[in-house]
């Protein structure tokens, strides 16, 4: 494979570190979100991109050679080789307690591809490899549903020069190379590619050719995103229609309608079958392992073969079921069409994202109903995961709305779990009538003027806010003679001001891909200005109440004096007496053990008051 590069983004700077109160509070509330593991722009952990390597390797070789280690193809062979030779080199950077024995397997890998052994004796090798590796050598997938429009974009920025606009590897600059970019559009092509294998291609690049890796450019969220665009250009509308045809015909009854396993015969089965709709079931196989398995069926289990089947509805079959695992939002007639981003109406989007929020809750109920509680948790979270573009959108219109929305879908999860399906149903049927509200709300104002005012109106509320509380302070600042403070409040004034749009900032680009991003920053905003709020608050209580108890002292001293005689005045006068009588000896132990200077024998100079009124 072979994708050109035609640009490169540009690093964020980094803002110098101020030195005043203001931004030490600001350090407080940029620790309060949550790390991210790099940026776009950093480059690929040693590790992570070892694991890459190796897996291309790993995966060339099981094309290059056959089971019994007769060489097939001596491209690919010289492709495994330069990879695993890569690898050294990479491998010379870990550190850590794993690396000689990541190393040493890492040898024995490449000693076996030297020597070429048969594919599963090198299988067998990189299975313990990636076990030596840790959690780095374990595939990275992807952590939020698949975006086609997002892969649509970058492919069309940075691989349709090479690769052409369908993948038919045409491009103008297709043969400047020394290998011509392969047409990856084409289920020919593609047909024995897999969708980790593409990802580590797309990360790493391929040694003597102009395919450069995209680990230090694009995030693994984008990686993955051009690997379902590319995916998806193999198939088209009449396709996918004949696959979905077959596939509830032949499929749903044990796969269910989504490929989540929980078809109505499921139950009956002795051993569950996979859950074919899962992107961890999909990325390690291609289109022809597992057109093999549903043409031969699988010996000994539930999976009949399906002979009958020609070859054209098998390739129906697997564009479909790869369908499964993306966001069917956006798709069309089997390619990615951006719709918000191309200026159409966003409102069908929304709407096909509240179908696929109901058709994940009933995933959820189903697998509740086969008694899998864990795995109906997961997809009742994966509901609301799909669920969170539409509540950011409509949050700003009706918060109370989408808080009410939040808790039924904490219900919904809660009772899933706690196998309580009739709860589950009802907070399913309520999730499914407040929906078109919420779609309704997610919908953008229908004009530039409109977005503007609203925007002007939560700016000019949130200001006069801050207006009153900076002018509180100033004018606190100013009437006790602390002017020469003023100039932290501007200078904290400013920091907030460059703390906002760098927040901005960071949201649209690197916390874009991390769901519920915005919630965490709220919330960890909100945890912060409780802190700051409540010392103040302490602070400003505790002042007063000392004032109340000294006043309440002096008023009852006042009142006694006032009145005179009596025992009851008599004690009045007496406890201020006791207190200063035990001030003074408690003065006088600290002054006897240096000579009593002129204060200490000044407090004894007369004696007390209530020595004088006996």
């Amino acid at each position: 494979m072979s994708i050109l590069c035609n640009g490169a983004r540009a690093t964020a700077s980094e803002w110098p570190r101020a030195r005043s109160i203001a931004a030490v509070l600001l350090a407080l509330l940029l620790l309060a979100v949550p790390p991210v593991a790099r940026t776009a722009a950093a480059q690929e952990a040693p590790g992570r991109r070892l694991a890459n390597v190796v897996g291309v390797a790993v995966e060339e070789y099981g094309k290059a050679v056959d089971s019994r280690g007769r060489l097939l193809s001596d491209i690919e062979y010289a492709e495994a080789v330069d990879f695993l030779a890569d690898a050294r080199g990479i491998a010379g950077r870990l550190g850590g307690a794993r690396a000689p024995a990541v190393r040493a397997l890492l040898d024995s890998l490449r000693d076996a591809v030297i020597a070429t052994r048969e594919p599963a004796t090198v299988t067998a090798l990189h299975a313990r490899f990636v076990e030596a590796l840790g959690p780095e050598g374990a595939l990275e997938l992807p952590r939020v549903p698949l975006d086609l429009a997002s892969g649509k974009r970058i492919y069309a920025q940075q691989c349709a020069s090479c690769h052409a606009a369908v993948g038919l590897g045409d491009g103008p600059a297709a043969r400047q190379g020394p290998v011509p970019a392969p047409a990856i559009g084409t289920a020919k092509v593609m047909h024995d590619v897999s969708p980790a294998l593409t990802y580590r291609i797309v990360s790493v690049g391929v040694p003597g050719t102009t395919m450069p890796g995209w680990a230090g450019t694009l995030s693994s969220a984008e990686r993955w995103n051009v690997v379902a665009y590319v995916t998806s250009l193999r198939a088209n509308a009449a396709a996918l229609g004949t696959g979905e045809g077959e596939f509830a015909q032949r499929c749903t009854g044990c796969h269910g309608v989504v490929g989540a396993s929980d078809g109505p015969l499921t139950p009956t089965l002795s051993t569950l079958p996979p859950e074919i709709g899962s992107f961890a079931w999909q990325s390690e196989r291609s289109d022809a392992d597992i057109a093999r398995v549903i043409r031969e069926g699988l010996p000994g289990r539930a999976m009949p073969a399906q002979r009958e089947l020609t070859s054209d509805e098998v390739r129906a079959v697997v564009a479909y079921v790869r369908t499964l695992a993306v966001d069917t939002a956006h798709r069309t007639n089997g390619a990615a069409t951006a719709t918000s981003g191309d200026g159409g109406d966003p409102l069908p989007r929304a709407r096909e994202t509240g179908r696929r929020v109901l058709a994940a809750l009933d995933a959820a109920l189903g697998q509740a109903r086969l008694g899998r509680r864990q795995e109906a948790g997961d997809q009742a979270f994966d509901a609301y995961i799909a669920f969170e573009p539409l509540e950011t959108a409509a949050g700003a219109r009706d918060a109370g709305l989408v808080a009410a929305m939040e808790r039924r879908f904490a219900e919904f999860k809660g009772a899933v779990r706690a196998g309580d399906l009739r709860q589950a149903q009802r907070a399913r049927d309520a999730i499914e009538t407040g929906l078109p509200a919420i779609v309704a709300l997610a919908r953008p104002p229908a004009s530039g003027w409109g977005a503007f005012y609203q925007s002007f109106l939560i700016i000019l509320r949130e200001g006069f806010e801050a207006i009153l509380v900076i002018g509180a302070v100033v004018t606190l600042l100013v009437k006790t003679g602390h002017r020469e403070r003023l100039r932290a409040v501007w200078t904290g004034v400013g920091l907030a001001l460059l703390a906002s749009a760098a927040t901005a900032a960071v949201l649209a680009t690197v916390l874009r891909a991390i769901p519920a991003s915005r919630e965490v920053m709220e919330g960890a905003t909100m945890l912060v200005a409780v802190a700051v709020l409540f010392s103040i608050s302490y602070w400003l209580i505790s002042r007063a109440e000392a004032a109340r108890w000294q006043s309440f002292i002096r008023d009852k001293v006042d009142a006694a004096l006032a009145h005179g005689g009596g025992a009851r005045s008599r004690w009045s006068h007496s406890s201020p007496s006791i207190v200063k009588a035990r001030r003074r000896r408690s003065s006088s132990r600290r002054c006897s053990r240096t000579a009593p200077t002129s204060c200490c024998r000044s407090r004894w100079v007369s004696p007390p008051a209530v020595s004088r009124s006996r």
